[in-house]
């Protein structure tokens, strides 16, 4: 029996269709080769992953399909944190149970299993990402510098968060588990853990070929706004040098602007009970605007809003009232997704 080189980890959650439909182009291609195994972390779905693969009787897998029930929901960034503790291979593909993963998808990543990188991102079809340069003829683009790699992602930094076009050398990964654990409340986790592989002398790769394609998530069941946007400070506790706090802020913070209004909205929604004297909800709407000083101090149009949504939070009774309405047809904002506006 040939050594098992690849695990696939699909970290899922109340979503028995889609990890049917996943599973089903997913396992032909483990039944293929004897290098690959399929890790399945359920987060205590009501109905069982177990359930699910039982349903589709695929034959010659044997041993090498682990599905794993979580006994409680851990919540889904420890979910995916899981998928890196638990593996046992040299290489990791994390794949969304929703996301759409290609026919061909394990043969091009053990194709690429031979070069030295700590990190690979495939091609996104949905988001037209990683971004080539007209100078890159070949279909694979390689590099050591973090902030090199975030240029192949345009204005959109955090396109590059998208886990299930990512794969990763976990002889280089799994030393900064531990790190990827303490920020994992901010939903990249993984790219921390790439970060702290790169300064360490590790190579990154693009590729022109396409492993899985982003799916937009239904209605509510995206990133929570304001997790994102509480979160992304802590990214600040991994940094060890004057160059890694540059990276940090510059990329993540600053890369992540979130809507003012969006952010007030969600304040005045939340502590409803607690706006009648409104104190509380200025005091962390000022904390907020602090923390995303470096996006919005650099960004006239930006810091404008930053402005008005300040003056409003001083009527946050008001403010909730008024955009609780339907005005000209629009909906109200959804607080449960990952839109900043």
């Amino acid at each position: 029996m040939k050594p098992h080189l690849l695990t696939i980890a699909i970290p899922t959650y109340n979503r028995p269709e889609q990890l049917q439909n996943t599973l089903r182009v997913v396992l032909p291609q483990v039944v293929s080769d004897e290098r690959v195994r399929l890790l399945v972390l359920d987060n205590h779905s009501a109905t069982s992953a177990q359930q699910v693969y039982d349903a589709l009787a695929i034959e010659g897998v044997g041993e090498r399909v682990e599905i794993i029930r979580n006994k409680v929901n851990i919540g889904g960034n420890a979910n995916i944190m899981r998928c890196f503790e638990m593996c046992e291979t040299s290489w990791l593909w994390v794949l969304g149970d929703d996301d759409a993963p290609s026919p061909d998808a394990v043969k091009i990543i053990l194709q690429d299993i031979h070069v030295e990188h700590c990190f690979a991102f495939y091609t996104v079809p949905e988001i037209m990402k990683p971004a080539f340069k007209a100078n890159d003829p070949d279909h694979r683009v390689f590099g050591s510098d973090f902030e090199a790699l975030i240029s192949h992602f345009g204005t959109d930094k955090l396109e590059i968060a998208f886990l299930s076009a990512s794969v990763f050398n976990m002889d280089a990964i799994r030393p900064y588990i531990i790190d990827g654990y303490l920020v994992a409340n901010t939903g990249i986790p993984h790219l921390m853990m790439v970060f702290k592989a790169l300064a360490q002398g590790h190579l990154w790769m693009l590729s022109k070929e396409v492993i899985a394609d982003y799916c937009p998530p239904k209605e509510a069941q995206g990133w929570g706004f304001m997790s994102i946007v509480y979160s992304m400070p802590s990214l600040l506790v991994l940094a060890s040098t004057n160059s890694d706090i540059r990276v940090i802020r510059k990329i993540m913070i600053k890369g992540w602007r979130p809507s003012p209004k969006k952010i007030l909205y969600s304040l005045a929604n939340k502590y409803w009970r607690a706006s009648e004297g409104s104190d509380d909800i200025r005091y962390l709407f000022r904390t907020i605007k602090n923390t995303y000083a470096p996006t919005w101090a650099e960004d006239a149009m930006l810091r404008f809003r930053w402005i008005i949504s300040s003056v409003l939070s001083r009527f946050p009774k008001a403010f909730l009232k008024n955009y609780k309405k339907r005005k000209d047809g629009k909906a109200q904002i959804n607080l449960e997704n990952e839109s900043r506006r």
